[in-house]
């Protein structure tokens, strides 16, 4: 960039500050310029681009002497400073610049061709000692004499940077960047010198691989400190591919990415070189702030003089005293700061700071000087907003004495050894003594702050509200006595940038002047760079160059990280980043070129860069964070189209990030709209981490089927984790979950894969038995018991007892009048038995827990053979349906011995319950024909021992049930009356199929006899009927082929007493009798009491009933009433022998058969 100088020496009215220009020494002044020759051997300027990156402002003596003539070729910007040259000139002009220039070039050619002839001859080392002490204009010295004095003789080696040998090159640039890197001074050298394009020239000539690193060190370098819009094309315009192929060296090019965002220190700052005569001369000051105290604060960085001696330096920050000596001032003791106060009549007080400045950093210094007026005053000193020091004097000066010794960077002397060398930034004094709270506001603020702490929004995303209320109630911006800033800059004089309206405490204008070699400098930092040339959405097409090759054919893989690093960091440095990132939709436009590049440019470095943005965004409180967050999840996160051929290790540190670190954060939640990403992350299972292909039944054609997927073990993890932070969404969701659990439902409703599925089946088992307070509403009013029964068509087992599981929940958390609405208009729990018998021979103690659990409501999380808890008296049946659901599958199950055990255990279970409490024999009497689904379990004819099991542990329930009825249940006689019909339909059935079966064995038979004898054909040889029908039969659980013109039909045979009857009455009348019993081993009371208590009006009633009804049936079995009195009081009934005219008493075994 170009730098041009021009001489104001008689800017300052003062008369001293007049004179203290002139005698500045000749030498000196020349010291600082770029060389610029004419053919008059006059310095000028060098040809200078279009834009500027740095602007700085120093006296050049010199540049006053260029004539009217040749000054309009090269026309200077009034404001800040800025020079720029003319883009609309004369015709005569234009001939006059195009003279200079041409007589400048011929020069310039001498010079290179001189150059050349110098270095020829040389070896290496001497060569490079050589260009290096043109460069200093002496003896070139890596410690005492290493600033560059001319830029001109820069430009000019990289001129004939070609001509030289690899090593001469390597080892001339290793020297040129390690003193530019050492001084800031060198480093404004070689942008003066303009050497950014030549580099870049060089690079694509350049073959040696060491030099070219160098180059690119070079451009880093300089780039650290500014870029500038035509420099920016440049490595743009470089880093742009042809023919699908990079320029050569042009990914090392892509290292000055790294190093853009690192910006240190303010864009704009006064460069003092640390001469004699450098410095800044403040107009005098009549009264000096004391009796609200006053406070002094800037940023300085310190760069050490080269050929200094530590001993002898004494560098002033700053000088403010009277003609006499009486003020305050600040200087450097090494790398330690010490503050001096005199005072009339007084030895000085000194005062250290403990702390040691290192060099080449920036350091926010501040002074707070509170006055006390009957007591010490003291002043306390802070570094980077923390305070480090204070103590305690009096420093009161009479206010009737004129401060007009005030400098900044020097002392009145502006000797060397006493001129800062360094950079400052804007330098504020201030009426008033700042506390603590404020400084550190300051500090916040940043070096480049240089307002007038006026308008509050300008902080609004940097300052807490208690900092933002101090510094901005106008309080701090009235008390501004001066502000001396970069900016505010006019050639050499430095204009006061206070408020107007505020007290002026000079004699006349407060306009400060640069001395000699000091220069304001403007540079310009990547972000205002992009900012002029469109935004950060220029960089956005190096995405699309990532699977371009090089010239040798290859493909570098550390393109995509260094490019996604460079990004993240500038977006977390930046707000006007941020906004452009979000205004031209950067992540959308960053997804895509990822999803279609090689995922070998996805490497865990990219990744790790997404996830430190993730958290940037999570911690800062800005308005963008959360549209930006979301666009980053949107477009890149959930897009599995970008990492589903990763590596395994990238894809796995991606889910465990999200189901680990990403859910620990609770801020995220507000920041982002969870249902968006859950739809994301379920269509992600569903089309590219699915486990089996779902084309062939689900139906919809997979994705992610083109490279090389990880394996079935690893998907199944990776979809672990991604239901981890899923159900995390789920729940953080506000309101009802509504739209979450719909999108689960269509998950689960259009996969049909049971490992697909599964996993996610699960998830929403755990979401409804932990949330259920958010999860059931959401379940009964998006019709999720649609999903149940779809799935419970499953032919998994695990996949049907999880589907059982989700009811169960559903039915255990939901209120009464819910659960009627949602099972009883339907049928519900018939559907749930006709669904489970799909699979009839896939009954197991896993499925019959699950059903027993829906009973009682007291569903678990596992799934388990065996149930650990035992049943007690707070166990209720909650879904008697569950009953006739349980026995009917039992009914149309094959018998086995597994079968055998699950009614075993259901039996058990019924009795324990019906045992347990009195609610739940209520409950299971109140059933519609309950003794069917008993009486379905047990065996009319048993022929093994478990199924006499069976059958007993089924009369022990009737026998529980029936006295519960009889005893406590108003009308229970009438359960007692249809227990004994649905017995005897049950029996006469039975004894129905198995007349059939014998039937059946017969034909059969029959068929296997004609089949062997021949046939004999005849008249009288009847055809058989050979259409085929099928019977079920009970005891045999199977159904048998039989002939239908030889089928008996079925009837209901008159009632009779079987064992099964005898057995049960016995069981009745066992039971009323123990409680008779006790009635009478009651000792203090009668039967007549017991008969006449109220607790056993209904026992009482019940019984009368049942012995009525069982006389009934004795009297019908002797043929009426009227013949058995008639028998009874017969005279032929003379003794107790059998014989005619007499009642035989039958054995109870011959009573099945004869009582009719």
């Amino acid at each position: 960039m170009s730098i041009e100088i021009k001489d104001n020496t008689n800017i300052h009215s003062n008369d001293e500050i007049n004179q203290d220009n002139n005698e500045l020494s000749e030498e000196n002044e020349q010291q600082i310029q770029p060389s610029l020759l004419t053919s008059n051997n006059n310095e000028l300027p060098l040809e200078i681009p279009s834009t500027d990156i740095i602007n700085e402002n120093e006296n050049d003596s010199t540049a006053a002497t260029i004539s009217e003539e040749n000054s309009s070729a090269l026309p200077l910007s009034e404001e800040n400073s800025l020079v720029l040259p003319g883009s609309e000139q004369d015709n005569n002009n234009n001939t006059a610049g195009d003279t200079i220039q041409s007589e400048s070039s011929s020069q310039d050619d001498d010079d290179t061709h001189q150059l050349l002839q110098t270095i020829a001859d040389k070896s290496n080392k001497e060569a490079s000692l050589t260009i290096l002490n043109t460069l200093v204009e002496g003896d070139f010295d890596l410690d005492k004499n290493y600033i560059i004095q001319k830029p001109k003789n820069l430009y000019e080696l990289f001129s004939i940077f070609n001509k030289m040998s690899s090593l001469l090159q390597a080892e001339i640039l290793s020297v040129l960047i390690g003193i530019m890197r050492k001084s800031e001074r060198n480093l404004l050298a070689s942008i003066d010198a303009q050497i950014y394009q030549e580099v870049l020239e060089l690079l694509n000539k350049i073959d040696d691989d060491v030099v070219a690193d160098l180059l690119v060190d070079i451009l880093t370098v300089l780039t650290s400190l500014t870029i500038n819009v035509n420099e920016l094309k440049l490595l743009l315009h470089y880093l742009k591919t042809e023919n699908r192929i990079w320029k050569k060296h042009a990914i090392k090019l892509l290292n000055i990415f790294k190093s853009l965002p690192y910006r240190h220190g303010p864009d704009e700052f006064f460069n003092f070189p640390g001469r004699n005569g450098s410095g800044i001369v403040l107009p005098p000051i009549k009264i000096w702030p004391y009796q609200n105290g006053f406070t002094i604060t800037t940023w300085f960085r310190i760069e050490p003089v080269a050929n200094g001696i530590i001993e002898k330096e004494k560098p002033y920050l700053y000088w403010f005293c009277t003609s006499k000596g009486h003020g305050y001032t600040a200087h450097f003791v090494g790398n330690c700061l010490v503050i001096s106060y005199s005072k009339l009549k007084e030895k000085t007080f000194q005062h250290c700071i403990q702390y040691e400045f290192k060099p080449r950093e920036w350091y926010m210094i501040t002074f707070a000087h509170q006055y006390q007026r009957w007591g010490k005053s003291s002043i306390h000193c802070y570094i980077n907003g923390h305070i480090v020091s204070n103590t305690n004097y009096s420093w009161y000066i009479e206010n009737n004495e004129l401060f007009d010794k005030c400098f900044i960077g020097c002392t009145p002397d502006r000797h060397e050894l006493t001129s800062f060398s360094g950079q400052l930034s804007t330098f504020y004094l201030f009426s008033i003594y700042l506390e603590s709270l404020i400084i550190q506001g300051l500090y916040k603020l940043g070096p480049a702050y240089k307002n007038q702490f006026k308008f509050e929004n300008e902080s609004a995303h940097v300052l807490t509200d208690i900092q933002r209320k101090s510094m901005y109630d106008g309080k701090l911006m009235n008390s501004i006595i001066f502000n001396y800033n970069p900016i505010a800059c006019e050639e050499k004089l430095v204009l006061q940038a206070a408020p107007k309206t505020n007290i002026s405490y000079f004699i006349h204008t407060a306009h400060a002047q640069m001395l000699s070699n000091v220069r304001s400098v403007i540079t310009y930092s990547i972000y205002s760079t992009l900012h002029s040339v469109g935004g950060i959405q220029v960089i956005f097409p190096l995405f699309g160059q990532l699977d371009h090759q090089q010239i040798d054919n290859s493909i570098n893989y550390n393109v995509c990280s260094i490019l996604i690093s460079t990004l993240c960091e500038l977006i977390q440095r930046s707000y006007t980043i941020q906004h452009q990132m979000l205004n031209s939709k950067g992540f959308l436009a960053i997804g895509y070129h990822l999803e279609k590049a090689s995922k070998q440019h996805i490497n865990m470095d990219v990744l790790n860069s997404l996830i430190s943005l993730t958290t940037f965004f999570v911690k800062i409180e800005s308005k963008n964070s959360p549209l930006l967050l979301k666009q980053l999840f949107v477009h890149i996160f959930f897009n599995p189209a970008i990492w589903i051929y990763c590596s395994v290790d990238v894809q796995m540190r991606l889910y465990t990030y999200l189901a680990t670190e990403f859910v620990t954060y609770s801020e995220i939640y507000h920041l982002i709209q969870p249902i968006s990403e859950i739809i994301q992350t379920l269509h992600t299972l569903k089309y590219f981490y699915w486990i089996i292909d779902p084309s062939h039944r689900s139906g919809f054609k997979p994705k992610g089927l083109n490279g090389n997927r990880p394996t079935r073990e690893q998907i199944i993890e990776m979809r672990r984790y991604m239901l981890l932070y899923l159900k995390q969404l789920v729940i953080s969701s506000s309101g009802t979950q509504e739209e979450e659990l719909q999108a689960i439902l269509n998950y689960l409703h259009t996969v049909h894969e049971d490992d697909n599925l599964i996993d996610v089946l699960d998830m929403t088992v755990n979401l409804m038995s932990e949330h259920p307070r958010a999860m059931v509403p959401a379940f009964d009013r998006r019709q999720g018991l649609k999903t149940v029964f779809k799935l419970l068509a499953s032919s998994s087992e695990i996949t049907r007892l999880q589907a059982l599981k989700l009811l169960g929940f559903f039915l255990q958390r939901s209120t009464v009048k819910r659960k009627t609405d949602a099972m009883q208009p339907h049928n519900l729990f018939s559907l749930l038995a006709d669904r489970l018998l799909l699979h009839p021979n896939s009954f197991t103690m896993a499925t019959y827990n699950v059903l027993f659990e829906i009973l009682v409501e007291k569903v678990s999380g596992l799934v388990v053979e065996k149930r650990s808890s035992e049943i007690t008296a707070d166990w209720k049946i909650e879904n008697p349906a569950m009953i006739k659901v349980i026995a009917t599958l039992l009914r149309n199950a094959a018998d086995n011995i597994h079968l055998y055990d699950i009614k075993l255990r259901f039996l058990d279970d019924l009795i324990l319950l019906a045992s347990a409490s009195r609610e739940n024999r209520r409950t299971i009497l109140q059933m519609s024909v309950w003794q069917d689904y008993l009486f379905g379990l047990a065996y009319v004819y048993p022929t093994h021992e478990i199924q006499f099991e069976i059958t007993d542990r089924v009369f022990d329930l009737l026998k529980i049930l029936l006295h519960h009825a009889i005893k406590y249940e108003y009308g229970g006689w009438r359960v007692w009356i249809d227990t004994l019909s649905i017995l005897h339909g049950r029996i006469t059935k039975e004894d129905y199929y198995r007349k059939v079966n014998k039937i059946v064995e017969s034909i059969k038979d029959d068929d296997d006899n004609e089949s062997i004898s021949p046939r004999k054909l005849s008249g009288s040889q009847t055809p058989v009927d050979e259409q085929i029908v099928s019977t079920p039969t009970k005891s045999t659980s199977s159904r048998q082929v039989f002939k239908t013109n030889q089928l008996p039909p079925f009837t209901i045979s008159e009632f009779k007493y079987s064992s099964m009857h005898i057995r049960l009455l016995h069981n009745v009348f066992d039971s009323i009798e123990i409680d008779i019993r006790l009635w009478r081993s009651d000792s203090t009371k009668s039967i007549i009491d017991a008969i006449n208590n109220p607790d056993n009006q209904i026992f009482c009633a019940n019984v009368v009933h049942i012995i009525s009804q069982m006389a009934d049936v004795l009297c019908n079995a002797c043929g009426g009433l009227l013949p058995l009195l008639a028998s009874a009081t017969s005279a032929s009934v003379a003794g107790p022998g059998p014989g005619p005219g007499r009642l035989n008493f039958l054995d109870p075994n011959t009573m099945t058969s004869q009582f009719r």
